[in-house]
């Protein structure tokens, strides 16, 4: 072997007993990247690592400049945006005006959000007992219009699964036994000791107390009365005697909220208090786990003529296929300024968008969460609820304009690390365009099944495994 050819399979193999070790976390690579970076030397990059001389001077510089060999969130925001700059960003774009330039994607905004906790996290101690690095305050606004849903297409997201258990909370079913037929097993930890189930030593069934959909479709409300002046009031509004305290009447009844925010929707949809809520300060305590996404809101607004047009355009109704064209042509024409006033009052045109049953207005929902697991929970959460709006706007005759999430606590918890820079390695697949397909013959919230709900048009660029959540 020549001399040229030891020092180079001597500099391989001291690159190669770097990355080896298991106490070092990142590559030689990647250390001596992040070293070029942090000194603003970028003639690091170009040493010769196949020179042993140069490698062991580069291994010393690291330890000198204590470029971080452990897992150090930072130092992985770091990394990782620079080996996507390239791929995410178009320097292009600087020169074209901002209407044109391309929104962010669903996959654009979770991996910001990932590198901002890198970047900006607090870690601290929870209630689990898996420290987790987190910020506060997030929020992300998707278009969801010709029936978009914001599925995330880096990783794997359980698009059945999502539906499934939302089709379960719907229904107020609070026993696990409907999630278990479909295989969903995110709940099995937080059944009630007591009442579970099993076949063949499998959990088939056990319930969950007080847990989302009884927030939903039956949330307590208990009431003492000191005279029974007002009770004939109280039950025309849904209350029932349940007893007495002494002279005192103890009345109660169970509020379905999910029934209201269809009515309001319906009968009221200016309303700006259609709101679901599942956290119920004086049942806390008896829930299975207090939610995590604590409140929903349904935004009604009128739609424009042109909206409408493009809604025909779009959905091609049965029967008004044949314009469908027309009516987008006709939609980009239109100038909202100039043409709506002129549009609402063509006759000809109002009875056209009624005979083929365009709607009038749109459905917007913004959801809250107190406390969101971003790798596990987030892609789950953002679908489900853009699912629900979707739903929701069916029965109510509404379209579908936007949904927005907001996070209190977005937070990774520490052994979730490994497997977040696997995912932030994966570019978003291509082609991916889910949109959401409803059984168009229901118009009642609760008659919805699985089979009548279906994601289509998902792609992704493959699974990571996590830890199972903290929660």
């Amino acid at each position: 072997m020549s001399n040229l050819s030891k020092r180079m399979a001597e500099a391989a193999r001291m690159i190669t007993e770097h990355d080896q070790n298991p106490l070092n976390f990142y590559t030689f690579q990647q250390r001596t990247t992040l070293l070029g970076m942090d000194s603003g030397n970028y003639m690091i990059g170009l040493a010769d690592l196949n020179d042993p001389m140069q490698v062991g001077d580069l291994l010393c510089a690291l330890d000198n400049a204590r470029i971080p060999f452990e897992f150090d969130p930072k130092t992985s925001a770091k990394l990782i945006r620079l080996r996507n700059f390239s791929r995410d960003y178009d320097t292009s774009s600087i020169f074209k005006s901002a209407a044109s330039l391309k929104k962010p994607t669903v996959d654009d905004n979770v991996r910001e959000l990932v590198l901002r906790i890198m970047e900006e996290g607090t870690d601290s101690e929870t209630r689990t007992g898996i420290r987790s690095r987190a910020v506060t305050g997030a929020m992300y606004t998707y278009d969801i219009s010709r029936g978009q849903v914001p599925s995330v297409s880096s990783k794997f997201t359980w698009n059945d699964g999502v539906v499934g258990e939302l089709c379960w909370m719907i229904s107020g079913d609070t026993n696990i036994r409907f999630l278990k037929k479909l295989k969903i097993n995110i709940w099995d930890s937080w059944v009630k000791k007591g009442t579970e189930e099993f076949v063949d030593g499998e959990l088939v069934a056990g319930e969950l107390p007080r847990i989302y959909q009884h927030q939903w479709r039956g949330w307590d409300h208990t009431r003492v009365l000191d005279d029974n002046l007002q009770l004939d009031d109280y039950k025309a509004r849904g209350y029932e005697v349940v007893g007495n305290i002494g002279s005192q009447i103890v009345i109660q009844r169970k509020i379905d909220q999910l029934a209201k925010v269809i009515d309001q929707l319906k009968n009221n949809p200016d309303d700006r208090g259609i709101i679901l809520s599942a956290w119920n300060v004086g049942e806390l305590e008896e829930m299975a786990l207090r939610p995590c996404h604590t409140l929903c809101q349904f935004i009604s607004k009128p739609m424009s003529v042109k909206e409408r047009l493009e809604w025909l355009g779009t959905y091609k109704p049965a029967g008004f296929e044949h314009i469908s064209s027309g009516m987008l042509k006709l939609a980009a024409l239109h100038d909202d300024r100039r043409h709506e006033h002129e549009f609402q009052n063509d006759e000809n045109l109002r009875e056209l968008l009624e005979q083929a049953n365009v709607p009038t207005r749109k459905l917007s929902s913004v959801l809250y969460m107190r406390s969101n697991d971003i790798p596990l929970g987030h892609p789950f959460n953002i679908v489900q609820y853009s699912v629900l709006t979707h739903m929701i706007a069916q029965v109510t005759g509404h379209a579908t304009d936007t949904f927005t999430y907001m996070g209190g606590d977005c937070h990774i918890y520490e052994d979730q690390w490994p497997a977040v820079l696997e995912w932030m390695d994966k570019p978003a697949a291509v082609g991916s365009n889910p949109t959401i397909q409803l059984n168009p013959h229901i118009k009642d919230l609760f008659e919805f099944g699985v089979d009548d709900v279906k994601i289509v048009g998902y792609k992704h660029s493959g699974k990571v495994k996590f830890p199972k959540a903290a929660v």
